[in-house]
């Protein structure tokens, strides 16, 4: 009963509403807009596309410089070589690592190293590990023992800082490796730089670098060895080796300071005589003033002034001081003595 009386109510409210009629409606006059806003603007369909575009290739290649740019960074990072660690016994091992010193290559430079190496694989291995694997396969084949215990450590980086602390933890490294072994090595660790003679000396010889460079400090001193003779030893050899040639250097040095010290020593001994000579001359000028007699003298004899030439002049010439010449004796006497006969002519 009640929905009886409310729908008659809704059907008498919609029959009050106005209703205006169609005529009135489409004769109303319409203002138009003079200018689109931001609701009513349309731009053409191309454009729209254009712009859609261009949105899109340029987010692509933001998209790409920043994959391109953090790629770069970690390639950098973790591919490319940064040090380079040489091993040297008699195998001689070379040791590529990143900048986060994790090994990227552990490579045999001669058939020694190449056979011990074989189907082993370090990359992606931390430093420490790599170098205690090595140094417990370098102890299985014999070729570090308690009596064999020499090992060159070469380091070759850029960063001279970090080439030493390089060095420093490399050697912590095969120290505390060895030492489960028993066995106390005698390090050898240098810094070297790239030299592509000795890079390409090296590979012909198949050994590092580092040993060529220790090599050629023996053969300055030891001209009878070759560098073919010395690249085939082991390290112990040229350890001892290098040890005769520092001996050898020292006594060259030792002879050359005595020499220098001889040459200093000439000059005081020089002066020393030069005062002996002026003593002497000055007692034998007392002599001479006490005795009253000179004595000639070992200096050359000064050139006796120019006298003057009279042969062409027509002036008559004056020979008194001839006659007056008569009345002195130059003898032994002196010059200041005169002859009493003369005068009395």
């Amino acid at each position: 009963m009640y929905r009886k009386k409310i729908k008659k109510a809704l059907k008498q409210a919609v029959f009050q509403l106005p209703m205006p009629s169609f005529e009135k409606i489409s004769n109303t006059p319409v203002t138009k807009l003079l200018e689109h806003d931001f609701i009513t603007t349309q731009e053409p369909t191309k454009q729209k596309v254009q712009n859609s575009i261009s949105r899109v290739i340029a987010v692509v290649c933001v998209c790409c410089g920043l994959f391109f740019a953090f790629g770069m960074g970690w390639f950098a990072q973790n591919c490319v070589i940064d040090s380079k660690i040489m091993l040297d016994v008699n195998p001689s091992i070379e040791i590529t690592t990143n900048h986060k010193d994790c090994v990227l290559e552990v490579k045999g430079l001669n058939e020694d190293a190449r056979t011990l190496l074989a189907g082993k694989k370090y990359r992606g291995q931390g430093l420490s590990q790599a170098i205690e694997s090595l140094m417990n396969l370098l102890t299985e084949d014999d070729y570090l023992t308690e009596s064999k215990n020499t090992i060159l450590l070469s380091v070759q980086n850029k960063n001279t800082q970090h080439s030493q602390q390089l060095e420093k933890n490399i050697s912590d490294y095969i120290r505390a490796s060895l030492e489960q072994q028993h066995i106390i090595p005698n390090i050898i660790d240098q810094l070297i730089i790239f030299n592509q003679e000795e890079e390409d000396t090296a590979r012909q010889y198949q050994i590092s670098p580092g040993k060529i460079r220790y090599i050629n400090g023996i053969l300055a001193y030891r001209h009878d060895y070759t560098l073919e003779q010395l690249a085939v030893m082991n390290m112990e050899d040229l350890a001892n080796l290098f040890e005769d040639a520092d001996d050898f250097g020292d006594n060259d040095d030792d002879r050359e300071d005595s020499s220098d010290d001889e040459d200093q020593d000439d000059p005081e001994e020089d002066s020393s005589d030069e005062e002996q000579d002026d003593t002497d001359n000055d007692d034998e000028h007392v002599e001479k003033k006490q005795s009253g007699v000179i004595k000639p003298s070992n200096k050359l004899p000064q050139k006796p002034p120019q006298q003057e030439d009279f042969s062409n002049d027509d002036s008559e010439y004056d020979s008194s001081w001839e006659e007056e010449s008569d009345y002195y004796d130059f003898s032994d006497d002196g010059p200041d003595s005169v002859d009493d006969s003369a005068i009395d002519d």
